[in-house]
């Protein structure tokens, strides 16, 4: 099973006292997660697997732990898997997602890539996620 990593983030000012018992704060979510769902065309059937789903984007990013805000997606471009979602999303052959660090991808970068039977297929697109 694949392991996915998120990172939340909570500051607060608030300061426990005899009088109020716990500290509220709120947590935000500072990755992105990504959700691909697959509906095949009529040249496939739906009974081909699909393997070495991956997405190809910066893996690292600094975060400021006094504010919450995360810099600039960097690094070298890396390959990571989909993970396979128990059930797909209704309508859908099948569901894959993953987390990832916040980033803009361009046109010109192959941004997703799988093999059918064998047979390789990818995805370009201008997307910030």
């Amino acid at each position: 099973k694949k392991k996915k990593n998120d990172f939340l983030y909570g500051n607060t000012l608030a300061v426990k006292t005899a009088e109020n018992a716990a500290v509220h704060f709120t947590m935000n979510h500072k990755m992105a997660r990504i959700t691909v769902n697959v509906k095949y065309s009529t040249q496939f059937t739906g009974t081909e697997s699909i393997t070495n789903f991956k997405i190809n984007v910066l893996p690292t990013v600094s975060i400021d732990l006094n504010t919450g805000t995360l810099g600039k997606a960097s690094g070298e471009k890396t390959a990571i898997s989909l993970g396979k979602v128990g059930k797909a999303t209704e309508g859908y052959l099948s569901t894959y997602d993953v987390i990832v660090v916040p980033q803009r991808v361009t046109e010109a970068e192959r941004l997703l890539s799988l093999s059918i039977n064998g047979k390789e297929l990818g995805l370009s697109l201008t997307k910030e996620f």
